[in-house]
Parts: structure tokens; sequence; C-alpha cells
């Protein structure tokens, strides 16, 4: 396989530093070696970490509620791009009762240029024995995006979710393609989403109730601010 690079350059504490660098494509990226932490864990007594957008299988999903039911704390990793099964097959597990996520804006085919508003709700099929009721800190950053968006908008509608991190990409709903002349390919959103109870605004991202800004000494220090922020935030919710 045809592997591009490109040379960048970068100055670090007054020393200018070049690398050259691999860049990946969509089928490339399947290959990248992933990290071999576990899919979740207790960081402290009572207070867990999921890494959400590494799960692969649904059917993981009880195993996971089944160790965090009686968590005081949950923290929840959105900074990535979830699985979409997995997605679907998560609600049940948080939302007990008929929940709201979404109000929608689709364009009607018969009448082009309007607009019909919907909304976007969960209904519980029957009654889930392992729902997990306590508190969950969802993180969030710029990479969160898409249905990324979706599944922390969805979160927020529970009544003790809290988002920690930074702005969101603002680009959920799904994506219509379009071929211009040259076998130009472009996108652009096709409906139009508003999170229920303002958790999610396109252009504006997912709400945050606690903005944690990029800090250059963290990076140097390998630091993951946000995640820090979050575990003394779950600290003070015990």
């Amino acid at each position: 396989m045809l592997r591009l690079t490109c040379q960048v350059g970068l100055k670090r504490k007054g020393e200018l530093i070049t690398r050259t660098v691999t860049l990946h494509n969509w089928e490339g990226d399947g290959k990248i070696p992933r990290s071999s932490k576990p899919l979740w864990q207790e960081l402290e007594k009572g207070t867990w970490y999921v890494r959400f957008c590494r799960i692969k299988n649904a059917d993981t999903l009880r195993q996971l509620f089944s160790d965090i039911r009686n968590a005081r704390a949950v923290i929840w990793e959105m900074r990535g791009y979830p699985n979409y099964n997995v997605s679907a097959a998560l609600y049940k597990f948080l939302f007990p009762v008929k929940t709201t996520f979404t109000g929608e804006r689709n364009a009607w085919d018969y009448y082009p240029g309007a607009f019909v508003k919907g909304s976007f709700e969960f209904m519980p099929e029957g009654k889930e024995s392992l729902i997990y009721n306590g508190p969950l800190i969802i993180l969030v950053d710029e990479q969160t995006q898409s249905l990324s968006e979706s599944v922390a908008m969805a979160l927020k509608q529970r009544a003790n979710s809290y988002t920690i991190g930074r702005q969101t990409a603002g680009t959920t709903g799904n994506i219509t393609w379009l071929t211009l002349p040259g076998a130009l390919e472009v996108s652009y959103t096709g409906v139009g989403v508003v999170g229920a109870q303002g958790s999610f605004r396109e252009g504006n991202g997912i709400k945050l109730d606690l903005d944690v800004p990029a800090r250059r000494d963290y990076i140097l220090q390998g630091r993951d601010a946000i995640l820090e922020k979050a575990i003394s935030y779950a600290r003070r919710l015990q």
C-alpha cells in the first residue's frame, strides 16, 4: 500500500525539530495499533472510567453495566468516535423511561425548500435490570464529532450527567454527499439538529458544564487535563 509522508517542523524550547510523518487514510487507520488499556476500570474506590468509543461489541455492555451499576460516579469517555451498534444499544441501560433527545428539521422531498419539524426519542422496550442511575461525567473535546456528539447530547438528558472538556465540533446530523464536475466529492449536513433542553446546537457543539482549556505545560508533560479535572469533580460528587 502506498504510504504518503510529509515533513513537519516545530519549535520546542527554542529548538527547531523536524520529523517525517506518515499520513493515514481510512483504510490505514484501521491498522493503527490501539491502546492496550482496559475498556473500563475503577480509577479510585467507587469511581469508574469507561472508554466508550473503544467498545466494538454491543454484547459487552451488559458486563459493563453489571460492573458499574453501583458506582458512586462514572467518567464516560467521548473524545473519539463510537461504534454505531454499541451506541444504539446503550440507552436502555441509562434511561428507564421515555426520553426526548433532539429536535430535528428534515427536508421534505415533496416540496423542495420546505422542512418538517420532528424529534428523536428513546422508548425502552421493557424493564432493564442493569440501569445505572448515578452521576455520569462525560468527557468531550474537539474530537467529539457527529455520532459522538449525538451520544453525548443524549447522555446529557439524564438528571445527573455533566459534561467536562472543550467545545465540540457542532456537526452532528446525517451527511449528504454530492459529486461535482471534476469528480470532486463534497458533503454537508442534511438534517438540522437541536439538543433537547439546549444540550446541543449546530456550530456550537455540546453545552459544557465545566470548560477545561488546553494547557501547554500539561501537553508537554503528557498529562490529560480533562480527565484529571473529571476525577477531581467526581470526588466532590461522592
